[in-house]
Parts: C-alpha cells; structure tokens; sequence
C-alpha cells in the first residue's frame, strides 16, 4: 500500500517492449542504483545534466546522468517524505514539497537554502522557465520567490490538484474543483476555463507557452491551445493520476498500465511507446530538448533512456 501523499503525485508505468510510429522511440541507457524504496518524484535540470530523485527512504539524491554516478545525498528527517521536485535550470537549487512545506537545497553543497509551510498538505509544484518563481499548490496556490521562498501572492484557486508555469512565468493553469483554468500570474485573476468539468493530476506547457497538455481524471490526455481557449485533441485509456510531459513537438504520458507514449503535439498522431516486462515504473521526468527520460518505480532503481 501506497502513503497518501504518494498517491496524489505518481505515475503507473511499465517498459522494454518498443513500437516506433513516426520516430524512434526511447531505449534502456543506463541503471542509477542508490535507493532503498519507492522513488515516488524526478526532475532533471541543468540542460539534462543534473538529475534528483526522491524516495520513500527518506532521501533526496542528485545524480550525474552523463557520467553515470550519485553526486549527492540529502537526508530528510526521520519520517518526511518528498512528494515533488524541481531544479532551477542552471542546476544551482534543488525544490522540493515534504508534506505541508517547500524546502529548497543548495545543489553544490546539500545545504538548505529555505524552507516555506504553506499552511496544508502540498499536492503539486512547478517552477518558472528562468527558476524565480516556484507555484505551490497546498488547496488554494501561492507563488513564492525562487531565491528567498518568501510568498509573494496567492491565488483564489479551490482544491487545486495539479499546476504548471509557463516558461516566462506569465501564465499559470490549475486543475481542481472549478476544472482546468488558465490564471494571469501578475493580477492572480483567471483568464479562462478550458474545461469546467475536468479533473487533472499533471499539466505541462510547450515551450513557448501555446499548447497546454492535461492528465486528466477522465483517463485522458487533453491538449488545449491556449490563446484560443479550446482542447486540440484528446487520446483515451491514459492511467488514471499519470504524469504528462511536453518536449519539443511531443505529448508524452502514461497510456494504459503499462506503457510510455508519444503523441505529435500538434495533431496527436502516434509516435511511439515503449512497455517494459519487467520493473514496474511509477513515475517519469523529461529533459526538454536533450531526448532524455527519467523513470522510477517500487524497487528503488531509476533507469535512463534515450535515442
């Protein structure tokens, strides 16, 4: 059995088995062996350079993923457990939400930089493109500085399971109790509803802010266009609480129980997946632009693949 707050960030997956449509899809690169348990969140930062994991044993690690080697250990108290990650993008901080706080580390050194409580249970963060701002969802969302932690706004969002920043910071998208919303980060009043009835456990921006791509509740993956206000598209039979990603022209997400996919983002069409017989894998992060993938699951291990 799963803690709670696990349940609310993971992603069920399962790999080795590869169909290739349009492009090539990822294989196996390489094993990170350090963790005891569950790997319940990753991110990559540093242009793919810098990875960290975060484990039910109690740990957050950073890895080198090009030279294959753990570069640092942080201990988290005795019974904390890190739900969500982020890494600024020159790699210096490494974010995490532990409970009902945000705690940041120096990446150099391990050292805490801040920690911030906000006042409930965190169900999601999500960092802007240049690092500064971090947007935290603990029931209503609050914005706080990259650097300090300090709070520097919050938001009249209800019940938000799921968030992201667009790159520039500018646009946030919430999912929760009033559906999947578009917010003007600077005034903190929404700007549009793109599906009132819809639920979400990720949502990830294009790169130049266009395209947003939901998990939904529904068993779906949704991309919505975001100046015009209206879904593109949408592909059925997505694991329920899933993660999704966009890098470059691709949707990727866990579709069914057992596999990876890629979908154009444009037009949805297949790209490729990938199923593994193997370990099961419950989460995934995406290095945008540098065709690398992140995956982790029950035995601890965090696999790398790629071209």
């Amino acid at each position: 059995m799963l803690p709670a707050a696990m349940k609310r960030t993971i992603a069920c997956l399962l790999f080795v088995e590869v169909v290739a449509a349009a492009q090539s899809a990822p294989r196996r690169l390489r094993s990170l062996k350090g963790h005891q348990n569950f790997v319940t969140a990753l991110a990559f930062g540093k242009a793919g350079k810098l990875l960290a994991s975060a484990s039910t044993d109690g740990t957050v690690r950073l890895w080198d993923p090009v030279a294959e080697k753990l570069v640092r250990t942080i201990a988290l108290p005795e019974g904390d457990l890190a739900t969500g990650l982020c890494v600024t993008p020159d790699g210096a901080r490494v974010i995490a939400s532990v409970d009902a706080s945000v705690i940041a580390w120096s990446a150099d050194k391990g050292d805490e930089a801040w920690r911030r409580g906000v006042g409930g249970a965190v169900r999601a963060i999500a960092l802007s493109g240049d690092g500064s701002l971090v947007a935290v969802a603990a029931g209503d969302v609050r914005i706080l500085g990259g650097e300090s932690g300090e709070e520097t706004q919050k938001l009249a969002a209800a019940d938000v399971t799921a968030l992201a920043l667009s790159a520039d910071g500018a646009t946030l998208a919430t999912a929760g109790a009033g559906g999947v919303k578009l917010w003007d980060r600077a005034t903190g009043k929404a700007r549009k509803t793109l599906s009132e009835g819809l639920g979400a456990a990720s949502l990830a921006f294009s790169a130049d802010g266009r395209r947003l791509a939901a998990a939904g509740d529904d068993s779906q993956v949704h991309v919505y266009d975001v100046e015009v206000g209206a879904e593109i598209w949408a592909k059925p039979e997505l694991a329920s609480g899933t993660t999704v990603a966009i890098d470059g022209k691709l949707v990727i997400a866990g579709f069914g129980l057992k596999r990876l996919a890629a979908w154009g983002l444009e037009k949805g069409d297949d790209k490729w997946w990938v199923q593994d017989r193997g370990a099961e894998i419950h989460i995934f992060a995406v290095a945008p632009g540098v065709k690398r993938i992140a995956t982790g699951g029950p035995d601890g291990v965090v696999v790398l693949w790629g071209p």
